[in-house]
């Protein structure tokens, strides 16, 4: 009679291996795991700084042109006359009056930035870094305004023999340009009216001085 061998279908060097292996990988798959967890919320807290400063950009830009514009997004209506809401007919004569509406929408974005949350780690909320700064250039035909803001986001790891977190810094540039070319032609044109009327004996040179102008402009049309 044949002798049959009994063969073990579990071996225990085999099994001895795959623990091994478990307990090298494991471990490291989870870490990189938590750690792209942490980077696609570091990303997504740029991208709402970032889409804070392009709104506060844009809006400062749209008041600039359209002062009733804040009266209508702080009220959610629209105003029954002038006496409501600042017009600011001379801004474009004394820029001042456009500069107080971009320190009214730097404010804002400062107090936007500071609120934000962690959402899904806690400490990794933005941080500024610097004060969000938009800044109005004014050169009369061309303006535009520039803002700049600077923030850091967290992580909730330490590297050994380090005090501080690890923590990625962001620089966020933003230049949005102020057109409002009707507004810039009614001005003009009442002042060639204060100086037609009140020119004097000046009044004929400044005719002169025009027609030679809209002549050279002419050239190039």
């Amino acid at each position: 009679m044949k002798q049959v061998e009994y063969v073990n279908p579990i071996d225990p060097d085999k099994g001895a291996v795959t623990l091994i292996e478990a307990v090298i990988v494991f471990p490291i798959m989870f870490f990189i795991v938590f750690i792209m967890m942490m980077a696609g919320n570091a990303y997504y807290q740029k991208a709402r700084v970032e889409r804070a400063v392009v709104e506060c950009t844009l809006d400062a830009a749209s008041r600039c042109t359209n002062p009733f514009l804040g009266y209508v997004i702080e009220h959610d209506a629209v105003p029954h006359g002038t006496k409501e809401v600042e017009v600011y007919p001379y801004r474009y004569i004394f820029p001042k009056e456009m500069k107080n509406i971009a320190a009214q929408l730097e404010s804002e974005l400062t107090n936007r930035i500071s609120h934000m949350n962690s959402i899904a780690f806690k400490g990794m909320e933005p941080k500024i870094i610097s004060p969000p700064k938009l800044d109005l250039n004014w050169y009369v035909i061309a303006s535009y305004i520039d803002t700049e803001c600077s923030f850091k986001v967290q992580f909730p790891i330490r590297m050994p023999f380090s005090h501080e977190n690890v923590a990625l810094r962001y620089y966020v540039h933003l230049r949005e340009p102020i057109g409002d070319a009707p507004n810039l032609i009614r001005n003009t044109s009442m002042t060639e009216d204060y100086i037609e009327r009140f020119a004097g004996k000046y009044r004929d040179k400044f005719i002169e001085i025009r027609q030679k102008i809209e002549d050279i402009t002419d050239i190039f049309r």
